[in-house]
């Protein structure tokens, strides 16, 4: 017999989920890739990159509209490639089309019931995760942001109830000299940070404020996965970073198991 004629009596499905991630623009993005190191089960990844020209990341007001509108068709494309659940990937770049932890919640839903896929935000999922490792006190590393992002990143966070005792970036951590670096650092490693400045600077948020119950890193492009287990062993707390809460999010949201070892966040999942 045929073996196609065969197929329907064991089907086959290469994965567990099939999960889409809309990147920022002009981005090297390595979330997806990131995510399937972290994830211990089978799942499809897809990955949208628009088009995005004179995409500009250096005003926390600028261009709301079309930036939802790039979401918006990003979504919709992932969804048409059969994907069941759609991270929107990164922070700073979201800041203009959500304001505060309830419009966005808001939108979260609305993109939801709108495409028919879940639809996690990345800044949805910075919110929830402090809760999931008990945590109300925060001290935030704000990395490679420059002062105007993170004000707009701190003030996005207080309105989801936390107690932010410290923030900072880079520079006033004395971990790089001033903006210039930081620009030479992006253009040399694709806005990829080097592990032992993403790894300094977790660190040195829980020394700024050592009764805080967390540390917070934000900016997809300070990839905490690959220092957390360094960070929580030699503060003693967890650490909650845009990028492992997108992983937490999608992986809690898909039914996944995460792989152990990444963190007391991850590992609520393995």
């Amino acid at each position: 017999m045929p073996i196609g004629l065969l197929w329907h009596d064991q089907p086959m499905k290469r994965f567990d989920r099939y999960v889409g991630f809309v990147s920022p623009p002009a981005s090297f993005d390595i979330t997806p890739q990131q995510f399937l190191s972290l994830c211990a089960d089978p799942v499809g990844i897809v990955q949208h990159l628009s088009h995005y020209p004179g995409a500009a990341y250096d005003s926390p007001s600028a261009e709301p509209e079309r930036r939802l509108s790039h979401l918006r068709d990003g979504i919709a494309g992932l969804r048409d490639a059969h994907a069941e659940i759609v991270l929107q990937v990164g922070g700073y770049w979201s800041m203009p089309y959500i304001g505060n932890i309830e419009s966005a919640r808001e939108l979260q839903d609305e993109l939801t019931d709108e495409y028919g896929v879940t639809v996690i935000l990345n800044w949805v999922a910075l919110a929830d995760a402090p809760v999931e490792v008990g945590a109300k006190r925060i001290s935030i590393a704000a990395g490679y942001y420059r002062p105007s992002w993170t004000a707009a990143s701190v003030d996005f966070i207080a309105t989801a109830g936390f107690d932010v005792m410290w923030s900072g970036d880079i520079i006033d951590q004395g971990l790089v000299a001033d903006e210039a670096e930081k620009l030479e650092i992006e253009a040399a490693t694709r806005w990829d940070y080097p592990n032992q400045i993403v790894q300094g600077a977790c660190i040195g948020a829980a020394e700024a404020a050592p009764d805080c119950d967390a540390i917070c890193q934000i900016g997809a492009g300070m990839r905490t996965s690959y220092v957390v287990a360094e960070v929580e062993a030699q503060t003693g707390k967890p650490l909650v970073a845009t990028d492992l809460a997108a992983h937490w999010a999608v992986m809690r949201a898909a039914g996944l198991r995460s792989r152990p070892g990444f963190g007391r966040l991850l590992d609520t999942l393995a």
